[in-house]
């Protein structure tokens, strides 16, 4: 039952209850509200201090890392062919050594030249790519370097293409085309820096590879057979390079001569410097040769086997990106070779095909000078040096004749009026006209290794940087030295001291900070 207050007064009309309502409504708010406001301003409070104390951390982070790597250690030097920097302060001690550089370490770079534009046709086919040194034109493979083979496929063979498939590859060479004129692009090729990391860069034919056993992992050793060497097919080893590639480690095997048999060509493989480092073990097959691989390497992708070289040029100028036969320094371009004709059509058994090379008037003559004579006959080749102008046609004929790898060639060289006679024997019938011409220079720059001294002492690296000299330190060779430059390590007490000083005005930073949010009415 509802009680009516307001009658039980007596009153009614003359009573304000809009005021008395809105009255009873505040008395219950306020209360309420008041708490409300107060636990909000503690929480504001609250947060802004952690917001504070968080600004106050990420300060001292920004400051410290200014800090970073100073430990009172300085490193002076009296001159800019090396820099010196700290690279572990736990190992870096003091020190003062003299250093002189007579020689800094560069990167094999060959430029290779001629193409109309990046979209030049350079045509397809596989290039190797091998790493070592090259020394009186002999070259001697590098075993700890690894190289490879790149592949040009037909339709994707312009010079920008082979660029981005050696790039590709990852072999370490790297590839740039040059701009030299609107109608001038060159292919740049450059390997790491050092002496045997030279470049070696040959065209060849691929043996065919077929697994004949799968690999099981730790159960069954991958078995592999490579076709192609029965004994009809040992003669085009001769003058050769053999080379493996077991997807890590490569081999070259050269051949002087034809080997007498299968056997002959295993021996020669296994005791090959490198051959240890193969992921397989070579033995003779039935006219292959047989690759084993370790049980414990499962199923494993197919090796490359391929013989170097006998590609030889052609229309397209891949074999201009080569450099095999021609002491790692020059190379041929088949588009600027020489006119060969033919004279005489070769009849099988009948007739021989000769074959005539002009351009070799008197006048002529002295654009021999200074440079190296290329013939090919489609499989074999012959460099020949012209260190000066020799004095006659004959004495071009004599040179050639009495070059290293002349008794390979499929023809005899003698000489024609103003001109080179080839002649080919009457087995061969009609073949195709030779490829004779000038090789060009394409190496810009020689591979070597850095060769300095450390206080008298002489040091060589394959590199510019060199970390493994002075503990904690790595050296950056700039230039050569026309004198001995000084470089050192010494303790600066006064740097050391002004960081600490500064760390420690960091952490009394943080503590009064602390220490004002902490009070009573700080930090809550």
């Amino acid at each position: 039952m509802t009680t009516d207050y307001i009658n039980m007064l007596n009153a009614g009309s003359g009573l304000n209850t809009k005021e008395i309502i809105d009255s009873l409504v505040e008395a219950e708010r306020v209360p309420v509200e008041t708490l409300i406001t107060k636990k909000t301003d503690e929480i504001e409070v609250s947060i802004s201090s952690f917001g504070t104390l968080k600004q106050n951390f990420s300060d001292l982070e920004t400051n410290m890392s200014g800090l970073d790597g100073i430990t009172g250690m300085s490193i002076s030097q009296s001159g800019t062919s090396v820099d010196a920097q700290v690279t572990d302060n736990t190992l870096f001690s003091e020190f003062s050594s003299d250093f002189e550089v007579s020689q800094i370490a560069t990167e094999h770079t060959m430029v290779f030249d001629g193409f109309a534009s990046e979209l030049a046709s350079v045509g397809s086919g596989t290039i190797t790519f091998e790493f070592g040194t090259w020394s009186n034109g002999i070259f001697s493979v590098n075993s700890g370097a690894t190289g490879g083979n790149v592949t040009i496929s037909s339709g994707a063979d312009t010079l920008a293409e082979v660029k981005a498939s050696i790039n590709a590859a990852g072999l370490g060479v790297t590839a740039s085309i040059l701009k030299q004129s609107d109608s001038n692009y060159a292919l740049v090729l450059k390997s790491q820096e050092g002496e045997e990391s030279a470049m070696r860069i040959s065209m060849g034919t691929s043996k065919t590879v077929s697994q004949t056993t799968t690999g099981v992992l730790n159960t069954t050793a991958e078995v592999q057979s490579v076709a192609g060497f029965a004994s009809s097919d040992l003669s085009s080893l001769n003058g050769k390079t053999l080379f493996l590639h077991d997807g890590t480690n490569s081999l070259s095997v050269d051949f002087s001569s034809t080997p007498s048999d299968l056997a002959a060509v295993v021996s020669a493989i296994t005791s090959t410097a490198g051959y240890s480092n193969m992921g397989f073990t070579v033995t003779a097959g039935s006219n292959a040769l047989t690759l084993t691989y370790n049980s414990s390497d499962g199923n494993v992708g197919l090796s490359d086997v391929s013989i170097l070289s006998t590609g030889g040029p052609d229309d397209s100028e891949l074999y201009y990106l080569t450099n095999y036969d021609t002491a790692g320094a020059n190379s041929y371009n088949p588009a600027k070779d020489l006119t060969v004709s033919q004279t005489t059509q070769g009849v099988s058994n009948t007739t021989a095909e000769v074959q005539s090379v002009a351009g070799f008037a008197s006048s002529d003559l002295s654009s021999l000078n200074g440079k190296t004579l290329f013939l090919h006959d489609g499989t074999n080749s012959l460099s020949v040096d012209f260190s000066s102008t020799p004095s006659n046609l004959a004495a071009v004929v004599t040179a050639i004749t009495s070059a290293t790898g002349y008794s390979d060639l499929d023809f005899t060289v003698s000489a024609g009026t103003n001109a080179l006679t080839l002649t080919y024997n009457s087995s061969d019938g009609d073949v195709e006209l030779a490829d004779v011409g000038y090789l060009s220079a394409t190496e810009t720059v020689t591979a070597v290794d850095a060769n300095l001294t450390i206080d008298g002492v002489p040091i060589t690296r394959k590199s510019n940087t060199i970390s493994d000299l002075i503990d904690g330190m790595t050296l950056t060779l700039n230039s050569t030295t026309s004198s001995a430059e000084t470089v050192s390590g010494s303790f600066d007490s006064d740097s050391a001291y002004l960081a600490f000083s500064l760390f420690i005005d960091e952490i009394n930073r943080i503590k009064t900070s602390l220490d004002k949010l902490t009070d009573r009415g700080g930090l809550t």
